[in-house]
């Protein structure tokens, strides 16, 4: 219970952590382990160096779940915060590779660390997750509802890279060229200092349009020979898509907490965007009109790693010491759905 009934709580960032896998694969390895497929051309354009793997490509053993990867990245923001488990209230967790489609993957990482005494929220999404999570993770501890709060966004995509379905090359084609594994976590804490925190987010949705499938993981389609014939249990992603309309949803989820802020691009000393290639993120700057070179990128390490892509950019920013107290900080992202935000962090 708060003593200062009438002042404004402000969501703190007192943790960052993040989590790649073991297995790297650079792009000369990736064409070795997929020669049926010509991903020169895609490579290079693209941008992307290195990438990170639960699977091993040479023997499909995982060296971890999305819940385990999640755990850790999880353990590594609460020691940056120098708080226990059992000290959260809230665990929101954003990805759309969980374990399972029942349970929550949420509980599951409540469970791993043994967070006895906090709540589990799990949402499905595709890039633009992490934005919606720690929405909803600040807003109940603005209300005052909890006093802390986890937030984790990760993806777990290597496991389903397979080229025997031919139905299915140009999707897998995609998914080899573009993503990586990962998990990137924050920890906040009620504050009533307004120095630093959570200042402002906005969040989107728009159902129409969708650029990714996973056709028959619910209650829709239950898996059988015929939908595995036609490869229906592999991504559907059309690609066409997303290039045109991420920039565009990222655009409007800036223009939105500007707005909301009352701020301007000037004020902002840094953007984390999405990364789901390089060109698409320089696409972005020059349609916000934004110096690219104020915008923190680790694409070119670590692949898309789509809801895990802005905590562990921050994460990554935080550990190389790119933020100075009071900066100006705006994380925004879109992804299938289409859902898309921006949370606007002062450091």
């Amino acid at each position: 219970m708060r003593k200062e009934i009438n002042k404004k709580l402000f969501a703190e960032i007192v943790g960052t952590g993040s989590f790649l896998p073991p297995n790297k694969y650079s792009t000369e390895d990736m064409k070795k382990y997929f020669p049926q497929i010509n991903l020169e051309e895609n490579l290079k354009s693209i941008g992307v160096k290195t990438r990170y793997f639960v699977r091993n490509l040479d023997t499909n053993e995982v060296a971890f779940t999305n819940s385990e990867l999640t755990t850790q990245a999880a353990k590594r923001a609460l020691d940056a915060a120098n708080m226990k488990a059992e000290d959260l209230d809230l665990i929101v967790t954003a990805t759309a590779s969980p374990d399972y489609s029942i349970p929550n993957m949420a509980c599951q990482v409540q469970e791993l660390l043994k967070a006895k005494n906090a709540d589990a929220i799990g949402i499905l999404s595709g890039c633009g997750g992490f934005a919606h999570a720690l929405t909803v993770a600040t807003q109940f501890i603005e209300n005052g509802f909890f006093n802390t709060a986890l937030v984790t966004g990760s993806e777990v995509l290597s496991p389903y890279l397979d080229f025997s379905h031919p139905k299915c090359i140009e999707g897998q084609a995609i998914n080899a060229t573009i993503f990586g594994d990962g998990a990137g976590a924050l920890v906040l804490k009620a504050s009533h200092n307004d120095d630093g925190g959570v200042l402002c987010s906005y969040i989107g949705s728009d159902g129409k349009r969708n650029p990714l499938f996973l056709h028959d993981s619910g209650s829709k389609m239950r898996p059988t020979e015929e939908t595995i014939k036609n490869g229906l249990h592999f991504w559907d992603l059309n690609l066409r898509l997303i290039v045109g309309l991420t920039p565009r949803f990222m655009k409007k989820a800036t223009n939105m907490i500007l707005s909301k802020s009352k701020n301007n691009l000037d004020k902002i000393d840094w953007i984390i965007p999405h990364q789901p290639t390089l060109p698409l993120v320089r696409r972005f700057a020059k349609d916000i009109d934004y110096p690219y070179e104020k915008m923190i990128i680790h694409f070119d390490n670590i692949g898309d790693t789509a809801d895990a892509c802005l905590p562990i950019s921050l994460d990554m920013a935080n550990k190389e010491n790119k933020f100075k107290k009071g900066d100006l900080v705006l994380l925004v992202a879109a992804g299938a759905g289409w859902m898309y935000g921006a949370n606007l962090i002062k450091w």
